[in-house]
């Protein structure tokens, strides 16, 4: 976004209206059930439990891994936000898995997969 701003009346020829605040988007938030039903093709087609194996390997060595094991992780959560995904990954124990995988990486220093992780952990809604 451009934004030009002129001080009125400094040359006399400031002839733009004034703004004086932005208007907020309004923007109807959608039902994540809704938003991101897409999602719900990796659980049909077992990419969940590709996703899990993807983790197991990439935390063996977090800082030659961590951009592959954060593009793994954003991945995840959009998948976590479908309750049958959220559901499928507790029935595949991706709740273990991922808090030693956040423990290992703070064990290591590497801060964006760990928080990642448990940005994953924390946005669950119970699984209702």
């Amino acid at each position: 976004m451009i934004v030009t701003y002129r001080l009125q009346g400094l040359d006399g020829e400031a002839t733009e209206p004034m703004i004086k605040e932005l208007e907020e988007d309004r923007v109807e938030s959608q039902d994540p059930e809704v938003e991101f039903a897409i999602d719900g093709a990796v659980r049909e087609y077992d990419g969940l439990e590709i996703l899990l194996r993807m983790i197991l390997r990439l935390r063996d060595d977090f800082k030659s891994n961590q951009e592959q094991l954060v593009a793994v992780l954003n991945l995840l959560m959009h998948c976590y936000k479908i309750r049958e995904n959220r559901r499928a990954l507790l029935r595949l124990g991706a709740l273990g898995l991922l808090l030693e995988t956040a423990r290992r990486a703070f064990s290591v220093d590497a801060m964006e997969p760990a928080e990642g992780i448990l940005l994953i952990v924390e946005s669950d809604n119970g699984s209702k």
